[in-house]
């Protein structure tokens, strides 16, 4: 949707119109699809005069978990290592996925502290979420 309908779309509005640049406001998904196109198809920025994000499935820039500001650093190479196994999206239903949950995160595996805390890390101290 992105990397076409979007960019069609604008083509299209450019076209009837004659106007050369638009505002766009996206919802939840309408956020996505813009930051995508906005990614993968800088060209179509030129035609964005502004863009409001009600909802936004994606925003950053504020975030204060320290893990996640330091990992922000290295997001070029989620995708080297995405196109390195082959796997283009987060499939939590995964079998693979699911037995390296359990075997790491399982109730009575060794490791399972370290999985909490990653998760405390991650979404804050909770202890009161997480299943007894």
């Amino acid at each position: 949707m992105g990397t076409i309908d979007l960019p069609t779309m604008i083509d299209y509005i450019v076209k009837t119109t004659g106007r050369e640049t638009m505002f766009y406001i996206g919802h939840s998904q309408g956020t996505t699809t813009f930051f995508v196109m906005a990614t993968e198809r800088p060209e179509y920025q030129q035609h964005i005069e502004e863009m409001y994000a009600l909802a936004p499935i994606a925003y950053c820039g504020r975030m204060k978990n320290l893990l996640f500001q330091f990992m922000s650093q290295f997001c070029y190479l989620e995708e080297f290592f995405r196109k390195l196994i082959g796997v283009y999206e987060v499939n939590l239903d995964n079998k693979i996925i699911k037995r390296f949950g359990q075997v790491l995160c399982g109730e009575k595996a060794a490791t399972q502290p370290i999985c909490s805390n990653m998760m405390f890390l991650m979404y804050g101290f909770n202890p009161d979420q997480l299943d007894p």
